[in-house]
């Protein structure tokens, strides 16, 4: 709906916006054939526009965060372009003179409304709409902002959270990530051996040094990252999962190993690096600096196969 009662006043009073445009135009700001007058009125028509919180706002915050995509009905209604803008200035003035102090302990792009209204989005993952009539010194609705707050503190979505920190036990922030499923041991696995097939270099070390996933985790096959490694190839990836600590001689339900693998596909750099692995005996010195690591327990002096739970890189 529209409000043109609003309108009318909004075009009467908004002298500050009026001065801000014209001094824009004098620095060329503006495209040169772009009509001032008409480009002011559009945006005093904008701001009178009526929307319900549950079923329209939240959605255009939604839609923001789904790369300007409506979730409702899966059609585009901004490009990609214009969303990436939008939320630029959302981030660094949606919300009047407060936008510096609001990215700094929100960290969030959000657009705050003289209405009580406030849109906060959080790309790729959701758009929210909060509503409270009261508002203050700087026309911002006190209990949506209080709101914005208390989430932040709650979940890991702060711009510039820390993902390690956040993760790591006995944080002092020790924030909820929603982006993350809850019960993901199955799924780090599967992400984690899906990597090592494909050699994403940079899923692995996170779910290795974050998620604090074993190196010699396997499927139900008994299949460990390095054998998927290796069987697709990827030379750099099982010469990382070598120097982290995977077992070499490890072997799947079928009794194959990642040398064998890599022999049946004829994949010749990875031969000669488990081979060269093997004959150098680096495998021992692979051996010794897990036995030193501080979050290894004492082993028994008799050198029994030694279950790897964590490694540093090297």
């Amino acid at each position: 709906a529209f409000s043109n009662t609003a309108y009318l006043e909004v075009r009467r009073a908004s002298v500050q916006a009026k001065a801000i445009a014209y001094m824009m135009q004098e620095e060329n700001a503006f495209p040169p054939k772009a009509d001032l007058n008409m480009d002011l009125d559009m945006f005093f028509q904008c701001c009178c526009m009526e929307w319900s919180t549950r079923t329209m706002l939240s959605i255009a915050a939604a839609t923001l965060a789904n790369g300007g995509i409506n979730p409702m009905t899966g059609e585009r209604v901004f490009s990609v372009r214009y969303v990436r803008n939008c939320l630029s200035l959302m981030a660094t003035c949606g919300m009047h003179d407060f936008s510096g102090e609001f990215v700094f302990s929100v960290g969030l792009p959000a657009k705050c409304s003289r209405s009580g209204a406030l849109i906060i989005v959080i790309p790729g993952v959701m758009g929210m709409a909060v509503y409270s009539s009261r508002l203050d010194r700087n026309s911002i609705s006190t209990r949506a902002l209080e709101f914005c707050k208390l989430f932040s503190a709650k979940f890991n979505l702060h711009a510039y959270d820390s993902t390690a920190e956040a993760y790591s036990e006995g944080s002092v922030e020790n924030k909820i990530d929603p982006r993350r499923y809850c019960g993901t041991r199955h799924t780090d696995i599967s992400e984690f051996l899906s990597a090592c097939a494909h050699g994403d270099f940079n899923t692995v070390k996170h779910v290795l040094n974050y998620k604090k996933l074993d190196v010699n985790i396997c499927d139900y096959d008994k299949r460990y990252g390095i054998h998927l490694a290796a069987a697709s190839g990827k030379a750099d990836m099982v010469r990382y999962l070598l120097k982290s600590g995977a077992q070499v001689d490890s072997t799947d339900r079928w009794g194959n190993t990642a040398l064998s693998d890599a022999e049946r596909m004829k994949h010749k750099e990875v031969i000669d690096i488990i081979t060269h692995f093997i004959d150098t005996g680096e495998i021992l010195q692979v051996l010794k600096r897990v036995v030193s690591d501080d979050s290894v327990q004492e082993r028994d002096s008799d050198m029994s196969p030694i279950p790897v739970q964590r490694f540093s890189k090297s």
